[in-house]
């Protein structure tokens, strides 16, 4: 195993700071964070714990370690060397890894109240919204990304230290990502939980579930908030309602009327509506225990992990989708109520 080089993580500023004793968990997207040619993956992932232990701030064992890929295309000497030293292999296409990670992140952090950290191993720049919502809840994020990945701002203020990959790798601990300012911001997370419970949240994907051509946008909203109202067995205000899409495709009439009735309208690019709903999803959830309510209006069949997970947690989970899409038994699963728009 390569020797790992104290030096990289000497900081006099960083030893002042009280050590952070939450539980720690790893995600490794090790499709874009490869294992180097010339190295053994189990002493890549014993580098990557050495790395952690090492941490001037992080004093606690690691709960989880995850890596997502396709491993059909991986060796067997790869997989069997992961698995030895601890670490869960969780196979997916490639095209769904950055989903099933940002669930499993959200899951955790569910499980895990502040001063917890997650350690993200990835070149996919789609995460920082997620980081994001988690760092300002106080979650330490540590973000591990390919050299050939640049810092854009938004994952630069997501995380509170980014690392390089190659280096924590190859067992030289955390290096800076050159031309870095990442700056240590500690977030006061404060939350009175009686106070929240019981309220409900509505998603709606509006793309995929629009409005009928025959009906007023501020009727269809209005009678959405109704119906979530008159459920028989949800007690609560509805304290967020927002509806998601590229809406520079929409008519100004449809957005006065949404907004109108009070929904927030989140513009995104058709193809990154779910994370973004998602992000939202997860970040309610955080701040608002069971019993709330999710009420998602989505034709998207790949929330059926998300919704599974938040409704084994004793969250009331609403789906409201098209006519034309098939209920897989995934999504009946994952849903107390199942209606048609």
């Amino acid at each position: 195993m390569s020797n790992f080089n104290m030096n990289s993580c000497q900081s006099s500023s960083w030893k002042t700071r009280s050590s952070l004793r939450g539980p720690v968990a790893i995600f490794w997207d090790i499709e874009n964070c490869a294992v180097p040619s010339d190295m053994r993956s189990v002493n890549v992932v014993g580098n990557i714990r050495m790395s952690l232990r090492a941490h001037p701030t992080i004093n606690k064992p690691v709960k989880m370690f995850s890596a997502y890929g396709d491993f059909s295309a991986f060796s067997r000497r790869l997989k069997k060397g992961c698995c030895r030293i601890g670490v869960q292999l969780v196979h997916v296409p490639n095209d769904v890894a950055s989903k099933k990670t940002l669930v499993d992140m959200f899951l955790f952090a569910l499980d895990n109240r502040p001063p917890s950290s997650i350690l993200l191993i990835s070149g996919d720049r789609d995460f920082a919204p997620a980081l994001h919502v988690l760092g300002q809840r106080g979650y330490t994020i540590i973000l591990v990304i390919p050299s050939r990945v640049g810092v854009s701002s938004a994952l630069s203020n997501a995380s509170q230290f980014i690392w390089d990959w190659s280096s924590m790798a190859r067992g030289h601990g955390f290096v800076l990502q050159a031309n870095v300012n990442v700056a240590w911001f500690p977030v006061e997370c404060s939350m009175n939980e009686s106070s929240l419970q019981g309220s409900i949240a509505i998603f709606w994907d509006i793309e995929s579930c629009p409005v009928p051509s025959d009906v007023c946008p501020e009727d269809v909203a209005s009678n959405i908030m109704m119906s979530s109202q008159s459920h028989p067995t949800i007690n609560g205000p509805v304290t967020m309602f927002s509806a998601y899409g590229d809406f520079s495709v929409f008519s100004r009439r449809l957005r006065k009327g949404c907004q109108s009735i009070g929904v927030k309208l989140v513009g995104v690019p058709n193809d990154a509506a779910y994370k973004k709903i998602l992000g939202d999803m997860f970040s309610f959830a955080l701040e608002n225990r069971p019993p709330s309510s999710i009420l998602l209006i989505s034709g998207d069949r790949d929330f059926a992990p998300a919704l599974h997970v938040l409704g084994q947690r004793g969250y009331t989970i609403i789906l409201v989708i098209p006519l034309r899409v098939g209920v897989s038994s995934a999504l009946s699963n994952a849903s107390r109520f199942l209606w048609e728009v």
